[in-house]
């Protein structure tokens, strides 16, 4: 039996996961940058995957309710739902924290920022302190979440021995927060198990830490 999310971080560890499923950002990004994709050009347009892997991505988006058949100019396409169409926010919130924060790496192209984005979102603990701390601030953090937090390079301990969040970890409020408001306008879709697997912890890496960045935490 599933259910709907019933608290914001549910909603938006919900949202993480079925926007990171495989091909979702690549897929969604085309047609939110270029528009529908008539069902003859599906091969043209998405020649860096297999015909198996746009072919089961297509069917898996429109399964989720991010893409659906649609006309344009008279064809047959594969065109954005509303839902889909608010991806675009939270594709552009994400990549441009990442490409600031050399997320995962310098060198990451939009997706992988995009998908590795949605990892972090996904960690409970991070959301906490992210809805939680004032300004800078990450009071109330347990030992455990602290220690990953700080190795990841989303916070950092003051001379007092109070957490802070770097710079990575504020800016990260504005993809949560283009998250938080699609996962809010589309909770129909966030149906999920009641056996919510919990947030990630250590597995999940942080930002790039730079010259610049070490020395400003």
């Amino acid at each position: 039996m599933s259910k709907r999310p019933s608290s914001t971080t549910d909603l938006v560890v919900a949202a993480a996961e079925l926007l990171g499923r495989q091909w979702t950002t690549r897929l969604t990004a085309e047609l939110t940058d270029h528009g529908p994709v008539p069902l003859g050009l599906v091969a043209g347009t998405f020649s860096d995957l297999t015909h198996d892997q746009f072919t089961y991505g297509l069917r898996a988006l429109r399964d989720r309710g991010l893409v659906a058949y649609g006309k344009d100019a008279g064809r047959d396409c594969y065109v954005l739902t509303t839902a889909g169409e608010g991806l675009g926010d939270v594709h552009d919130a994400l990549s441009r924290w990442a490409r600031k924060h050399h997320f995962p790496t310098e060198q990451s192209d939009f997706v992988t920022r995009v998908e590795a984005g949605l990892r972090l979102l996904r960690d409970r603990d991070l959301l906490t302190v992210l809805a939680t701390a004032g300004g800078d601030r990450a009071a109330g953090v347990d030992a455990e979440a602290e220690r990953s937090l700080t190795e990841n390079g989303f916070m950092y301990v003051l001379t007092g021995g109070e957490p802070a969040l770097t710079s990575a970890g504020q800016d990260l409020r504005g993809p949560l927060t283009a998250l938080t408001s699609w996962a809010r306008a589309h909770a129909g879709l966030l149906q999920r198990r009641t056996d919510t697997r919990p947030g990630l912890r250590t597995t999940i890496p942080g930002p790039a830490r730079t010259p610049a960045a070490r020395r400003s935490a």
